[in-house]
């Protein structure tokens, strides 16, 4: 009698469970697309505002971080999710009462792209403006930084296969203040690192970008502009005098930390209230770790940081 009245019961919580589920997915059906949840998260029963991990199509995001990671390409990517029959974008989206159109239900580069791209996974809030920290990560930040870093890498050896190709110029990138390149790796120029050391340590000390910037030209330190063109032959006017831009340039620089770095682009999307058009903007990112010497150690490039935002 007993065992019946429990098998009743746990039907019965069931089927109630199952009743609030489809609750919960006919409200979220009525909200328009841009309320659904992004492609590895759901939004929480409680609270329809929060985002949680999803772990089955989570799993997905991560093996594609993971395998970008490793150098796959994209075309190799969309082939290996068709053969595990991965849940694809159009199915988790259906899933969540979103209207798909005439979209294939079947991978492609495009959906890499558009996970890869989405900082939603790194647990931030992405709209007209950035909301950090907002839910719980499926990337983290320094893994999301590598995948993109392999990326950026990847279009630039295409750039150099067609410079060789002599079909295009192609510029080598230059070495920052106080390295030189030796077979392709970074190497500290003892000299011009001195300065660099010079200036973390004037920042430090609190004295103003201005002060520091007419201290090295009066005593003709070797500019930005005359160490490339001493080292590298070329040379740039913008950076053949120390200043506000050249002097915050050094002391930003993660390279410094003995970081291989790189421009990520973010795309941020202007107010739908304005005629303005979306706009790219680049942030300075740490592409992989320890890839050679340090010149400044971390506590006191975090204490510049502190003393040049003031």
């Amino acid at each position: 009698m007993d065992s019946a009245q429990n098998n009743n019961t746990v039907e019965y919580n069931t089927h109630e469970a199952i009743i609030k589920e489809s609750i919960f997915n006919i409200v979220n059906s009525t909200k328009s697309r841009k309320s659904i949840a992004p492609y590895g998260y759901k939004y929480d029963f409680n609270d329809p505002q929060k985002l949680v991990i999803q772990e089955e199509t989570a799993s997905i995001v991560r093996l594609i971080f993971q395998w970008t990671t490793l150098g796959k390409t994209f075309i190799h990517i969309v082939e290996k999710l068709n053969l595990r029959k991965a849940v694809t974008l159009t199915e988790d989206k259906i899933s969540k009462g979103g209207n798909v159109g005439s979209s294939k239900n079947r991978w492609n580069e495009a959906h890499i792209s558009t996970i890869l791209h989405d900082e939603t996974y790194m647990g931030h809030t992405v709209g007209e403006e950035i909301t950090y920290n907002t839910h719980e990560p499926i990337i983290s930040e320094d893994k999301f930084n590598e995948a993109h870093y392999i990326l950026e890498k990847r279009k630039r050896d295409n750039r150099i296969a067609m410079c060789n190709s002599n079909k295009y110029k192609f510029s080598t990138p230059l070495p920052p203040y106080g390295y030189t390149y030796f077979n392709k790796s970074l190497i500290i120029n003892e000299e011009s690192a001195k300065i660099v050391k010079k200036i973390f340590s004037e920042i430090i000390s609190g004295k103003s970008i201005r002060s520091i910037a007419n201290q090295l030209n009066d005593n003709n330190v070797m500019t930005i502009a005359q160490y490339h063109y001493h080292y590298c032959n070329k040379y740039n006017k913008k950076w053949d005098c120390w200043g506000l831009p050249t002097i915050r340039s050094i002391v930003t620089d993660l390279t410094y930390l003995g970081h291989t770095t790189f421009y990520r682009e973010r795309k941020i999307k202007a107010p739908s209230s304005s005629s303005k058009k979306n706009k790219n903007e680049k942030i300075l990112c740490i592409g992989k770790r320890n890839t050679h010497k340090a010149i400044i150690d971390e506590e006191t490039f975090k204490l510049a940081q502190l003393f040049i935002k003031r």
